[in-house]
């Protein structure tokens, strides 16, 4: 993937964003370290390559993930819907769109892209303003569900920009599932689990690095995005041993 076309993402990313805050340190660290921050896109990139050609049994693993996070009891996001979902609707679409997402989400002059893109930055938008109304986010809360809020709550820079990504890659795939008629693109928070289940499903073979920040906590002042990995992990690895 051309470095340049990452580059004009990040610069569209800080255009758009400037009523959002706390992303300023984000962009300061993408301008000082330029590769690394391209680096992380293009590991995105590899991971969803990683998704679109998942075997027959990586599927059926993708199911027992779902079935076991959904029964555990516990909220993990605001969607119960996840990678097998995507998988199930898409159907025989399902390798050619999530092969091709990297690449359409650098197209930022589609129509479908644009639209992404300007859906993200409102919902982002909104979850700083809640922040500032002191407003109590959580999931099921319908206000904070209309928003992206999670970037109130991380203080790296690094983990800022892994997180903007995957919600990045989010808006750009719902576009085209909205396009389809396929519901599951006005859902949120699917694609961030289908994300995080095949971290999983890799088991920190090849993508140890995103593993560990994706999953790493952002209390205390941890520089993680803190989408509890350990957690459902460890509901994975009991549902495979039962």
């Amino acid at each position: 993937m051309s470095n340049h076309r990452i580059e004009k993402l990040f610069n569209v990313f800080k255009v758009q964003l400037i009523a959002v805050p706390e992303f300023d340190g984000m962009f300061r660290y993408i301008s000082t370290h330029s590769k690394d921050a391209v680096s992380v896109f293009s590991r995105y990139e590899r991971l969803l390559a990683f998704a679109s050609q998942l075997n027959a049994n990586q599927k059926t693993e993708a199911a027992t993930i779902r079935q076991a996070v959904n029964s555990s009891g516990t909220e993990f996001s605001a969607s119960r819907q996840r990678l097998w979902d995507l998988i199930e609707v898409l159907g025989e679409d399902y390798t050619r769109i999530v092969g091709f997402l990297a690449a359409a989400s650098l197209a930022v002059d589609q129509s479908a892209t644009k639209r992404g893109l300007t859906r993200l930055v409102s919902k982002l938008e909104r979850g700083h303003n809640l922040k500032t109304q002191k407003h109590a986010v959580r999931d099921g809360d319908s206000e904070s569900d209309a928003a992206i809020w999670g970037h109130t709550y991380i203080s790296g820079d690094v983990a800022l920009l892994h997180f903007i990504l995957i919600h990045y890659f989010e808006r750009c795939i719902s576009e085209q599932l909205v396009d389809m008629d396929i519901e599951l693109g006005k859902a949120k928070d699917y694609f961030v689990n289908a994300v995080v289940d095949c971290l999983l499903l890799d088991g920190r073979q090849q993508f140890a690095d995103l593993y560990d920040i994706v999953g790493l906590s952002r209390d205390d002042g941890a520089q993680g995005v803190g989408w509890r990995l350990e957690e459902l992990q460890a509901i994975y690895d009991a549902q495979k041993t039962a």
